[in-house]
């Protein structure tokens, strides 16, 4: 039993993790569904960004990951972080921010689309920074990392490059990117070989751009601040770990019911071995079900009949008392009588096995003198 109960408690503490699991990141995912659509729609209900936007041609959507969601419009695309809030990008830039892979790529908008040059861009919260740069010249292409740095210390779209005009890429000796000019068109940054720009003479002129390709730090272009994430509600913010902690609780009253009840139903064999029986006790017999039945001194089982005592065997008569003879009926007794057939004289009677000697019988032998004669003569008649 204490087996099968620690069986029982092991599988039920192992669905309570997974069911705390699955439930908090479901309860999450609801959460973050019910910020974003609270965020975007107060987004497009502004009025400046409703008339950018237009109306809106789908409805909300989780974004791959659970991280956050968005929205498109007639002409751009809300996209809602927890940490960037709800933020629209459009046109070019959105469709060349969809080409690149989106928020799985390089992370949620932090701003509105700016305005820079005779162009445009958008800036995005990559692990090593991120940006996409549209000009009507030029296509919309993506800069990040070390080039994107780089590139913004040499002045950015008003200094010696220009806008971009291709995507940085990883040629496997650095990473790369083209630009318009007028006075630079190429620039590659590695980790382990450095900052190079074509033509080269900008880089010595441009000491600069080597420290900040190097830096870990995303050097921005200016902008206004991004608003602040909508303030939670203090129920909206703890309700899914209030539910979480309330179904874990659930399952702990349960295991501790599942425990009690393996404790009531176990058998005394379960742990120990019976102690033998003291003497006069009576001993334990199965039962058809095999538990061990003690019998009660003095009661029956209710379910099983009385039984009957065996009736006592009838004594057997006694035989009675032999009798207690005189001396001359016991030396009578001891006489054997046989009779001959004489055909002269008719039965003759003859005395064996005689204290006194064969045929011979005491002078009082009234039995005798009756037989020869005595007795016959009185009588009138032979005996």
């Amino acid at each position: 039993m204490r087996v099968a109960s620690a069986s029982a408690l092991g599988v039920v503490s192992v669905l309570a993790v997974l069911f705390t699991v699955v439930l908090g990141g479901g309860l999450a995912r609801a959460d973050v569904r019910g910020d974003a659509t609270a965020a975007i729609g107060a987004f497009a209900a502004d009025s400046g960004n409703a008339a950018l936007l237009g109306g809106p041609t789908g409805t909300l959507r989780m974004v791959r990951g659970g991280g956050g969601a968005s929205q498109t419009f007639e002409r751009g695309t809300v996209y809602y972080s927890p940490d960037t809030g709800a933020q629209a990008v459009y046109g070019a830039i959105a469709a060349r921010y969809r080409a690149v892979g989106g928020p799985a790529a390089i992370g949620y908008p932090t701003g509105g689309e700016q305005a820079v040059g005779d162009g445009r861009f958008s800036e995005f919260n990559g692990p090593e920074g991120a940006a996409i740069y549209w000009s009507p010249t030029t296509r919309a292409s993506l800069l990040t990392g070390g080039v994107l740095r780089a590139w913004r210390a040499s002045g950015g779209v008003t200094g010696p490059f220009g806008f971009p005009t291709s995507d940085t890429v990883n040629t496997g000796r650095a990473d790369e990117a083209d630009f318009a000019g007028p006075a630079g068109t190429h620039i590659a940054w590695s980790s382990t070989t450095g900052l190079e720009t074509t033509p080269a003479e900008l880089l010595a002129s441009m000491p600069t751009m080597a420290v900040a390709a190097d830096s870990t730090e995303t050097i921005s272009a200016a902008k206004p601040a991004p608003p602040a994430p909508a303030a939670r509600s203090g129920w909206r913010k703890w309700w899914p770990w209030a539910v979480a902690a309330a179904c874990v609780l659930v399952l702990l009253i349960v295991l501790v019911v599942l425990f009690r009840r393996g404790r009531g139903s176990r058998k005394p064999d379960d742990d120990a071995a019976p102690a033998p029986a003291a003497a006069g006790t009576p001993a334990a017999v199965a039962a058809p079900g095999g538990e061990a039945v003690v019998p009660v001194a003095g009661a029956a089982a209710a379910d099983e009949p009385v039984a009957e005592p065996e009736p006592e065997p009838e004594p057997e008569p006694e035989e009675p008392p032999e009798p207690v003879l005189s001396e001359e009926t016991a030396l009578a007794s001891s006489l054997v009588v046989t009779y001959a057939e004489d055909v002269d004289h008719g039965p003759r009677i003859a005395y064996e096995n005689n204290a006194l000697g064969a045929d011979h019988a005491g002078g009082e032998d009234a039995t005798r003198a009756w037989l020869h004669g005595a007795g016959a003569a009185e009588t009138g008649g032979e005996g």
